[in-house]
């Protein structure tokens, strides 16, 4: 019983605080992605890897917006960083991986960051079926526009 209690929690937990980064993650809303970095920094409801991640991500995709190339490099270099100790600390998340691969994938070829796709489409593509039904949603939606990742990988 305790086991199910549990289980609903974590999927209810994703489902909320998961399409809130999820939203903030696809916009093109400085003021969205602000918003929810400021809640990731006073959330209690996810572990402290997972909070890592989501704000490594969001910081790079915030440094789109910064006014100054040296701004948008030092904020882009600050979430990779983040990201890829979340990473460090939890190497088969498939959720991780996902974030990096959607990353690496957009970001400029100037920056240097895509040295990562094929592992991380490979630890994508052997944990997706044990993910929680939202987030293969994210990944399934993301394959569409993806060069590495396909529909049919998974």
């Amino acid at each position: 019983m305790n086991l199910i209690v549990l289980m609903l929690f974590f999927t209810t937990s994703f489902s909320t605080n998961s399409s809130s980064f999820y939203e903030a993650f696809e916009s093109k809303s400085l003021s969205q992605i602000e918003l929810t970095l400021a809640e990731l920094e006073t959330s209690t409801q996810k572990d402290a890897t997972t909070l890592l991640a989501y704000k490594g991500a969001l910081l790079t995709k915030k440094a789109s917006f910064a006014k100054t190339p040296m701004q948008k490099l030092k904020l882009f270099k600050q979430g990779a960083t983040t990201l890829n100790q979340a990473i460090e600390k939890n190497p088969n998340n498939a959720e991780f991986r996902f974030l990096r691969l959607v990353i690496q994938e957009n970001a400029p070829a100037i920056l240097g960051y895509h040295k990562n796709k094929t592992e991380d489409k490979a630890v994508i593509i052997k944990y997706y079926k044990s993910q929680p039904t939202a987030l293969r949603n994210y990944i399934k939606k993301y394959t569409a526009q993806s060069k590495i990742l396909k529909s049919s990988d998974l």
